[in-house]
């Protein structure tokens, strides 16, 4: 089902959560952060905070934005660097092993592959970031997008960006689902810094081809024209602008 009113999608969120009925969800169509009017553009800005294997990185990229990249997980590190490489194209991205918090400095988190989530009692540590610091460290002169989606950090990395959304207002998509209360805690948040702020919602069934397949396997599918996508109880996605 197409979804097309964010009133409606968040209300079937709502009834989804609590029946646990994949069925009362309503799903979207287009691909996931690719909502129209919500998408970087050419000689955007835009920070990507949860690279994972640089899919997301690399399509941002070819809407014609410069691309700052953020990945905490050494593994999934190594793993984006090596697709970027294999990418090419004069495309201009920019990877960091780091994770994106409200402080800089070195914090404890859990490997979970794609989950891989921050955690104070994590048996592995990794550097992370303020988004404030990132961009008067960089000299950036703006962001003019945001995409989110670090396993529940994304209020955290919130408070470490104030400075950058009250003076940039960056369109942004961001990942609701990882806290029981990011559904309304974070759009609170963000009308909270910029009140002109406006919203969509959408959620979307998951893109296994980013997780399950390699690239040749993903350009088959992309051929004919398929894709491996598998309604689920995640995947919600705040859009703002």
């Amino acid at each position: 089902m197409q979804a097309t009113n964010p009133k409606k999608v968040f209300r079937a969120a709502i009834k989804g959560r609590l029946t646990g009925r994949i069925s009362d969800y309503r799903f979207a169509s287009e691909a996931q952060y690719f909502l129209e009017g919500f998408t970087p553009t050419t000689g955007d800005i835009a920070i990507d905070g949860g690279a994972y294997d640089g899919a997301t990185s690399i399509a941002f990229a070819k809407c014609g934005a410069k691309v700052f990249a953020f990945e905490m997980d050494v593994t999934n590190f190594q793993n984006c660097a090596a697709r970027l490489k294999r990418f090419g194209g004069d495309y201009d991205i920019t990877l960091e092993n780091m994770g994106l918090s409200d402080t800089e400095g070195t914090e404890n988190y859990n490997f979970y592959g794609t989950g891989s989530s921050k955690n104070p009692n994590g048996t592995l540590t990794a550097q992370f970031i303020d988004l404030d610091t990132y961009v008067a460290r960089k000299n950036l002169p703006r962001v003019d997008y945001i995409k989110l989606d670090i396993e529940g950090a994304e209020l955290d990395m919130l408070h470490g960006a104030v400075q950058t959304i009250k003076r940039c207002k960056p369109k942004m998509a961001i990942s609701v689902y990882h806290q029981i209360d990011d559904l309304w805690t974070l759009a609170l948040y963000v009308k909270s810094l910029r009140p002109d702020y406006e919203f969509e919602f959408r959620h979307y069934r998951i893109d296994c081809t980013d997780y399950m397949l390699e690239d040749e396997h993903r350009a088959i599918l992309k051929y004919f024209g398929l894709s491996f996508l598998i309604p689920n109880h995640g995947e919600m996605v705040l859009y703002c602008r």
